[in-house]
């Protein structure tokens, strides 16, 4: 089984190649750089080269602030490459493993979302996403959409994401608003890229999967338990989501499970199994 991977250089991208590594997975991991998924012969070009059995799609522009003032880029990005991507591994018999995000719910069923609830995103986000589950969806028998919710982990490119910010405030001894209202399940990258391996390898049923570590937390006690664990002192104050700039359309309790597979660690296992082993090569 071979394996051509996107996006290698964010988060979830780095991790899966960590873990590719460590077990000896026969993978060609692409970057921007590298491959622009936006242009089709690019993509097709890649695929051609390296013959894979499996694509694995994490590249995406993401971010809430970031998708809402850069609307077109973001559907190009998250939506239509996706559908081109989709185009070209159901002509080449391959199977396609698109990354998406928690985001596609509207945060408002103020418990866990599993797979059998229906999405309806709010946000510019969470609808790019959303419309790349479709056209995987409807278009694809050879499919795994994997949903994923708020990621803590290394990564090879810079990034701007809420860990980012909250390692950067901690190096720096700085203050850090955190919000009390945001829900999430906090999700260790490499415990959700060996999970997504081990559907892949097994060739799991095809269909939506939730990978998530388990638990539910606010955004402002995560951030007190990484303080707490990092002997960090940086300075914490509660806030509430609506203090931040761009704050509308975006959806507030977002914890995943899954009705499908096992169980992953508690977040707050994965999350000082990070701070231990990773945290010093961020």
């Amino acid at each position: 089984m071979r394996i051509l991977l996107f996006g290698s250089t964010g988060m979830l991208g780095s991790a899966l190649e960590n873990v590719f590594k460590n077990k000896k997975v026969d993978y060609v991991a692409t970057k921007h750089e590298d491959v622009d998924i936006t242009v089709q012969k690019e993509i097709k070009k890649t695929i051609k080269k390296y013959s894979p059995d499996i694509v694995i799609n994490s590249a995406a522009l993401v971010g809430n602030y970031q998708c809402m003032v850069q609307p077109e880029k973001t559907f190009q990005i998250n939506s239509i490459a996706v559908y081109k991507l989709v185009q070209l591994c159901k002509k080449n018999n391959i199977i396609l493993a698109q990354i998406s995000s928690s985001s596609v719910f509207d945060g408002k069923k103020n418990y866990f979302y599993t797979e059998n609830d229906i999405p309806n995103p709010i946000s510019m986000y969470g609808a790019s996403k959303y419309i790349a589950e479709c056209f995987a969806r409807n278009n694809m028998k050879k499919y795994y959409i994997f949903r994923l919710p708020l990621l803590f982990g290394n990564r090879r490119n810079i990034g701007g994401r809420f860990l980012d910010k909250a390692v950067n405030a901690t190096k720096e001894g700085s203050t850090l608003k955190v919000s009390v209202d945001k829900i999430d399940s906090p999700t260790y990258t490499i415990d959700a890229a060996n999970a997504i391996f081990d559907i892949i390898n097994k060739i799991s049923p095809f269909g939506v999967y939730h990978i998530a570590n388990s638990g539910k937390v606010n955004l402002y006690d995560f951030m007190h338990k990484f303080k707490e664990l990092s002997k960090s002192d940086v300075n914490l104050i509660r806030s509430r989501e609506k203090d931040f700039k761009f704050a509308d359309n975006i959806p507030l309790i977002l914890p995943l499970k899954s009705i499908k597979i096992k169980p992953l660690r508690n977040w707050d296992e994965a999350l000082n199994n990070y701070i231990k082993n990773d945290l010093q090569s961020y």
